[in-house]
């Protein structure tokens, strides 16, 4: 599992440029976080109902003595394809969220407060 949690951070920081073009060239960063953060929200949804439902995810290997770990079954295609459109749902979203926020963030700062101008 580490393995797909290290693919997932290769693919989290990369697409965040992908996000900060999409922001700056074709949509507003407002829309940019609504609809990016849509799309991480549907990739939480489905982590969520896997976590939840019996059926989206393999039998549960508690309660086995350590010898008999072997025998835990291991997850098929259909378990492991709702884990990853999830995770992958989450990279995509966050690093589009990502790259907009900070710069929507900034455009709320009056620079001609001197009070807060100052601070920086």
């Amino acid at each position: 599992m580490a393995g797909e949690y290290g693919i997932y951070l290769k693919c989290h920081k990369p697409v965040a440029l992908f996000g900060g073009f999409i922001s700056g060239t074709y949509l507003s960063r407002f829309k940019t976080c609504v609809l990016f953060g849509s799309i991480e929200l549907l990739g939480y949804a489905a982590l969520t109902a896997q976590a939840h439902f019996h059926r989206l995810r393999p039998p549960s290997c508690q309660g086995l003595a350590i010898s008999q770990t072997t025998q835990c079954q291991a997850a098929d295609s259909g378990h492991a394809a709702i884990l990853f459109t999830g995770l992958y749902l989450v990279a995509f979203g966050a690093s589009g969220v990502k790259a907009a926020l900070l710069s929507l963030g900034a455009d709320q700062f009056d620079e001609r407060d001197p009070k807060r101008s100052s601070l920086f």
